[in-house]
């Protein structure tokens, strides 16, 4: 994700001290309000590891089903947030690249994913790695497994995509 913010920023189309809330007005008022586009990409921004207990339904497939409205939405209802001045591990939250997904996807005019695809992973040659994995290359991928070690299908990232839905063989 911060690789594609760095590509719009290379071409001059976003600003590392943007306001996040310049590509999403709907942001604006709530507790992201001044929050940059590069304190959301160092994980500087202060935002919590995770906030959308209330808005899973499935844990074996926790994103299927969350729109950008209701990521939105969960986002303006935030408690304050604290910036902390550098990158740590206690910091480190998965709810800020999607934010960064949702600017380069209005930014670019294409989906995260085929912003990506177009811009990184094409490139590179990188032909065995998707978002969404083909039935053709699905024997490539392991299974993934929850914490109680049960087999869970592929994730459907959607919104989150850009919080590690990438994935290569």
């Amino acid at each position: 994700t911060a690789i594609a913010i760095a590509s719009l920023v290379r071409k001059g189309k976003l600003k590392l001290d943007d306001p996040v809330t310049k590509h999403v007005p709907e942001l604006e008022g709530g507790p992201l309000s001044g929050t940059t586009l590069e304190s959301l990409a160092t994980h500087t921004s202060g935002l919590p590891g995770m906030f959308l207990h209330k808005q899973i339904k499935d844990p074996l497939n926790p994103f299927k089903d969350l729109t950008e409205r209701q990521f939105l939405d969960a986002a303006n209802a935030l408690e304050t947030l604290e910036p902390k001045p550098s990158f740590s591990l206690r910091n480190y939250s998965n709810i800020g690249p999607p934010r960064l997904g949702i600017v380069v996807s209005r930014t670019s005019g294409l989906s995260y994913a085929d912003f990506v695809l177009r811009e990184v992973v094409h490139p590179l040659n990188l032909t065995s790695t998707y978002f969404e994995v083909p039935e053709v290359a699905a024997t490539k991928f392991l299974a993934g497994h929850n914490a109680e070690l049960q087999e869970t299908p592929h994730w459907d990232f959607k919104v989150f995509a850009p919080a590690g839905a990438l994935l290569a063989s």
